[in-house]
């Protein structure tokens, strides 16, 4: 008797939080692929600024005539700096896959099922995939 209070008693009372947590679920996805646009257009960038700065500084070095003049040690200095940069992308674009794969394994949900012809109602749940390709740019 005891078992089938409980049994009664934790098929009311725990459908109302998984509900809410699939709102909460929800905005953490949402959290995560907006970090992960961040740090990916962040890392382009840096990898971008970097190898222009690399770019810039062997041709200022490839320019100077002379080893002790001020623009190759410069060109070799901006060149460094350029290099450093554009590794420093590298992990920053490695976190932005990270946290679009840590969204992605999180969308994994439940849809429902309702049957075709039915003498009753009911809703099962089957598990489901849930993918999503973004066609433009700006949303991604």
């Amino acid at each position: 008797m005891k078992s089938i209070f409980l049994i009664l008693f934790l098929g009311l009372v725990l459908p109302k939080p998984c509900l809410a947590q699939e709102a909460q679920d929800r905005t953490y996805i949402q959290e995560l692929v907006k970090q992960s646009e961040k740090q990916r257009s962040t890392g382009l960038k840096m990898m971008a600024f970097g190898g222009g700065a690399v770019a810039l500084g062997l041709l200022l070095a490839a320019s100077s005539d002379d080893w002790t003049d001020g623009a190759f040690g410069g060109g070799i200095l901006l060149a460094g700096a350029g290099s450093l940069t554009a590794l420093i992308g590298i992990p920053v674009l490695a976190g932005s896959a990270n946290k679009a794969r840590r969204a992605a394994s999180l969308s994994i949900t439940t849809a429902r099922l309702a049957p075709a012809q039915s003498v009753y109602r009911s809703s099962g749940a089957i598990p489901s995939l849930t993918f999503s390709l973004p066609l433009n740019s700006k949303n991604r």
